[in-house]
């Protein structure tokens, strides 16, 4: 698979566009899950792409919006292409934590209030496809060329992006509408204690110490949490834990498993093959062979 990278940071928060090229497939793999939002736009080729319990065939011009609780996996791609794929991917906070004078939580509605109606792919007759692949594409051109004001229109792009993704959904009736509220202090204090698990993911984070750190009552915190980052306390700190794991497993001077486990903040190696497993769907022995060949299994 050729895979690359751009990225930029919003304030201190990452932004990237993922440029894919998958070769034919047909085989049977775990599926698994990110921590970031993903929205997929089909450059060529043709698959099969499971989400859940269900299989969406994938054509050139379709886009996929994906959030951070669904588990999925592209098991077949027809010959004799490759599945070209751009994406952009983000954690939901860009948008509610940096765009204070534009902030409107309901931009978030495509990832977190879907109705029963709602199917992850946007067909490529839909106009709106079109345009949704057009700005990824603008994004990544604006990332790699860096050019005056970049950071500007990269927000601007995001935000008309999530617009159309809403546009398109509530016109059939798939997402769920909610009055924004829990706005003012709130989105800055979760944003606080994002901070605060990203520079002590080493830690014991339990949920009353959070919660203490914004003065706020831990059951409330943690729903407020969920709301407005998909994804509850607990099983964000995993998944924050895993991609930590994953750099380092891929980065980190070939740091045995066990050190790993430890700076990533598992108290035993058994809880860490487990978590790494219900993320990624592989084991970090796995990921640690890839990154360095030949290396002790430990």
């Amino acid at each position: 698979m050729i895979y690359s990278t751009l990225n930029i940071d919003i304030d201190n928060i990452p932004l990237n566009i993922l440029l894919e090229s998958i070769p034919p497939r047909n085989e049977l793999m775990p599926l698994n899950c990110y921590h970031t939002l993903r929205i997929s736009a089909v450059v060529s080729g043709r698959g099969i792409w499971t989400i859940g319990d269900k299989d969406f065939p994938i054509s050139e011009g379709d886009v996929f919006s994906l959030n951070n609780t669904e588990y999925r996996k592209i098991h077949t791609i027809f010959p004799p292409e490759n599945l070209e794929l751009v994406i952009l991917e983000f954690e939901p906070r860009l948008v509610w934590s940096n765009f204070s004078s534009y902030f409107d939580r309901n931009y978030l509605n495509v990832f977190f209030d879907r109705s029963p109606l709602f199917e992850n792919r946007i067909e490529a007759c839909n106009p709106i496809a079109g345009e949704i692949s057009g700005l990824i594409l603008k994004t990544g051109d604006e990332i790699r060329d860096a050019l005056p004001e970049c950071r500007q229109i990269i927000k601007a792009n995001l935000l008309k992006i999530l617009a159309l993704l809403n546009r398109n959904y509530y016109g059939k009736g798939a997402l769920t509408h909610l009055l924004n509220t829990a706005q003012g202090k709130y989105p800055s204090e979760i944003n606080k204690v994002m901070e605060f698990i990203d520079a002590h993911i080493s830690e014991d984070l339990p949920l009353n110490r959070l919660a203490e750190l914004v003065h706020m009552n831990p059951s409330y915190f943690s729903r407020l949490f969920s709301k407005y980052n998909g994804l509850g306390v607990t099983r964000y700190i995993i998944k924050m834990r895993i991609r930590k794991a994953i750099t380092l497993l891929t980065y980190g001077d070939n740091k045995s498993i066990l050190e790993i486990s430890g700076i990533c903040g598992f108290n035993n190696l058994s809880n860490f093959y487990a978590a790494f497993k219900s993320v990624t769907g592989s084991t970090p022995t796995a990921y640690k062979s890839a990154a360095f060949p030949g290396s002790d299994s430990d």
